[in-house]
Protein backbone atom coordinates (compact mmCIF):
# COMPACT_ATOMS: atom_id res chain seq x y z
CA UNK A 1 0.00 0.00 0.00
CA UNK A 2 2.51 2.49 -1.00
CA UNK A 3 0.75 3.95 -3.51
CA UNK A 4 2.10 2.51 -6.58
CA UNK A 5 -1.20 0.87 -7.75
CA UNK A 6 -0.18 -0.25 -11.02
CA UNK A 7 3.21 -2.58 -10.44
CA UNK A 8 0.99 -3.37 -7.15
CA UNK A 9 -1.66 -4.80 -9.62
CA UNK A 10 1.22 -5.85 -11.97
CA UNK A 11 2.68 -7.97 -9.60
CA UNK A 12 -0.76 -9.44 -8.22
CA UNK A 13 -1.95 -10.83 -11.36
CA UNK A 14 1.52 -12.25 -12.39
CA UNK A 15 1.22 -14.42 -9.05
CA UNK A 16 -2.75 -15.31 -9.80
CA UNK A 17 -1.87 -16.41 -13.24
CA UNK A 18 1.43 -18.20 -12.17
CA UNK A 19 -0.50 -20.44 -9.74
CA UNK A 20 -3.14 -20.77 -12.00
CA UNK A 21 -0.95 -22.23 -13.92
CA UNK A 22 0.09 -24.45 -11.62
CA UNK A 23 -3.30 -26.05 -10.94
CA UNK A 24 -3.42 -23.95 -7.47
CA UNK A 25 -6.49 -22.37 -8.12
CA UNK A 26 -7.25 -21.90 -4.14
CA UNK A 27 -4.11 -19.73 -3.80
CA UNK A 28 -4.32 -17.85 -6.86
CA UNK A 29 -8.38 -17.33 -5.84
CA UNK A 30 -7.19 -16.24 -2.73
CA UNK A 31 -4.53 -13.39 -4.75
CA UNK A 32 -7.57 -12.08 -6.86
CA UNK A 33 -9.53 -11.37 -3.61
CA UNK A 34 -6.39 -9.58 -2.16
CA UNK A 35 -5.86 -7.72 -5.55
CA UNK A 36 -9.89 -7.00 -4.76
CA UNK A 37 -9.92 -5.42 -1.85
CA UNK A 38 -7.04 -3.26 -2.49
CA UNK A 39 -8.57 -2.01 -5.67
CA UNK A 40 -11.75 -1.52 -3.60
CA UNK A 41 -9.73 0.31 -0.74
CA UNK A 42 -8.36 2.80 -3.40
CA UNK A 43 -11.03 3.16 -5.29
CA UNK A 44 -9.33 2.61 -9.18
CA UNK A 45 -10.68 2.07 -11.91
CA UNK A 46 -10.15 -1.71 -11.69
CA UNK A 47 -12.36 -2.66 -8.82
CA UNK A 48 -15.31 -4.83 -11.20
CA UNK A 49 -12.63 -6.44 -12.78
CA UNK A 50 -10.79 -7.13 -10.02
CA UNK A 51 -14.07 -8.34 -8.11
CA UNK A 52 -15.29 -10.85 -10.90
CA UNK A 53 -11.83 -12.51 -11.01
CA UNK A 54 -11.92 -12.90 -7.65
CA UNK A 55 -16.07 -14.59 -7.03
CA UNK A 56 -14.54 -16.45 -10.31
CA UNK A 57 -11.73 -18.23 -8.57
CA UNK A 58 -13.19 -18.80 -5.17
CA UNK A 59 -16.76 -19.96 -6.36
CA UNK A 60 -15.16 -23.35 -5.54
CA UNK A 61 -13.14 -22.61 -2.97
CA UNK A 62 -13.65 -25.02 0.67
CA UNK A 63 -11.01 -23.17 2.46
CA UNK A 64 -11.93 -21.46 5.87
CA UNK A 65 -9.26 -18.53 4.74
CA UNK A 66 -10.68 -17.59 1.42
CA UNK A 67 -14.38 -18.36 2.62
CA UNK A 68 -13.32 -15.21 5.15
CA UNK A 69 -11.38 -13.11 2.58
CA UNK A 70 -14.28 -13.54 0.30
CA UNK A 71 -16.91 -12.36 2.85
CA UNK A 72 -14.33 -9.78 3.55
CA UNK A 73 -14.47 -8.33 0.00
CA UNK A 74 -18.23 -8.38 -0.39
CA UNK A 75 -18.44 -6.02 2.56
CA UNK A 76 -16.18 -3.46 1.81
CA UNK A 77 -17.64 -3.93 -1.99
CA UNK A 78 -21.38 -2.95 -0.04
CA UNK A 79 -19.25 -0.16 1.90
CA UNK A 80 -18.00 1.27 -1.30
CA UNK A 81 -21.72 0.72 -3.01
CA UNK A 82 -23.18 2.95 -0.45
CA UNK A 83 -20.46 5.48 -0.16
CA UNK A 84 -21.09 5.97 -3.73
CA UNK A 85 -24.74 6.29 -3.49
CA UNK A 86 -24.20 8.51 -0.58
CA UNK A 87 -21.71 11.20 -2.87
CA UNK A 88 -24.47 11.18 -5.29
CA UNK A 89 -26.65 12.42 -3.65
CA UNK A 90 -24.55 15.25 -1.63
CA UNK A 91 -23.41 16.07 -4.91
CA UNK A 92 -26.95 17.23 -6.23
CA UNK A 93 -27.48 19.39 -2.74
Amino acid sequence: RKGNHAKGRELYLLAIEYMKAGHYVDYAGRAATHLAIEEVLAGTDHIVEAVKRSLELTKDSKRPDVIVKVKELEMLVKDFIASQKSNVKTEGL
